[in-house]
């Protein structure tokens, strides 16, 4: 499991990790085969200019034994708690997911290996539906195609089916290719598509030199031993900016490579390879990239 926080100035957030579920890629030799203890996630909430926290990079937060007590501990700080989860335990953690510093639950239905398990992640969601109608749950399929159209995807079809069914709701099949998009269901309950995207690194011969991206200017993260890195994406702290155990935020963000990165942003360039590689930055923020350097240019 691994926490990415939101800042309390609107710019920043982080990350933290435990083992993976069968349904989650695991990678023995990154940082986040650790399990994230509770004491080092207390001193990192004390430590960070944040009021909220996603627990969710690469690692299953469900898993936890702890999970509760880190709820607890991020309450009692006042801060918000965001799980990005496969659902693969949902119907293992009781009432966990009820308790108030739980405020978004992300729902990967992608990941379902059949139609059946995908009903069966959906009824459960209901459940949490009922009894927390103010958590913003995010249903996501996030692997949407070429075509379009919902209903051209065995899941997909089952999944707007489902929502339709139980719910007395109609949702729009149609969306466009490639791009983010949100179906309301009801209350605080959203479909979510988007794309496939391939992590930095996977695609031979990605190096985009120009491009930008939101990483430590709306969030960060932090992996299980500390370590600072600019997203979600580099589990392996190939980007490290700093440790939060051993220093302090402020620190963190105004390192010459922190500086540097965020600069490179604002212009437009990629400064880091790990970011050069990214197919994720260049497929969603390559149009701002554009705005950027010609803004810089005209200056």
């Amino acid at each position: 499991m691994c926490p990415l926080l939101q800042a309390r100035s609107p710019d920043r957030p982080y990350t933290w990790t435990t083992e993976c579920t069968p349904w989650v890629l695991v990678l023995t030799a990154s940082k986040i085969s650790t399990i994230f203890r509770l004491h080092e996630y207390d001193k990192g909430i004390a430590k960070a200019v944040t009021d909220f926290i996603y627990l969710h990079l690469l690692g299953e937060p469900l898993s936890h034994p702890q999970l509760g007590a880190f709820l607890e501990c991020a309450g009692k700080a006042s801060v918000g708690v965001g799980i990005t989860t496969n659902g693969s335990l949902l119907g293992e953690v009781g009432d966990v997911l009820l308790h108030p510093s739980l405020q978004r639950l992300n729902l990967s239905l992608h990941s379902a290996d059949s139609t059946a398990e995908c009903v069966t992640l959906l009824h459960e969601i209901r459940g949490v539906v009922q009894k927390r109608p103010d958590l913003e749950i995010h249903l996501r399929l996030w692997n949407t195609d070429n075509r379009g159209d919902l209903l051209a995807d065995p899941l997909h079809r089952c999944v707007v089916e489902y929502l339709e069914e139980q719910y007395g709701v109609t949702i729009e099949k149609l969306y466009t290719p490639g791009r983010v998009h949100s179906r309301n269901v009801v209350g605080a309950l959203q479909l979510h598509l988007e794309s496939p995207f391939h992590w930095p690194g996977e695609v031979a011969g990605v190096d985009e030199r120009f491009g930008t991206c939101l990483g430590f200017h709306t969030h960060c993260a932090v992996l299980a031993d500390g370590t600072v890195v600019p997203c979600c994406l580099d589990n392996n702290g190939a980007v490290s900016l700093g440790n939060i155990f051993t220093v302090s935020f402020s620190k963190i963000l105004s390192s010459p490579r922190a500086r540097a990165l965020r600069g490179g942003f604002s212009r437009g360039e990629m400064i880091e390879p790990l970011c050069r590689s990214c197919t994720y930055a260049r497929d969603n923020f390559s149009h701002k990239a554009v705005v950027q350097r010609q803004i810089m240019k005209d200056k």
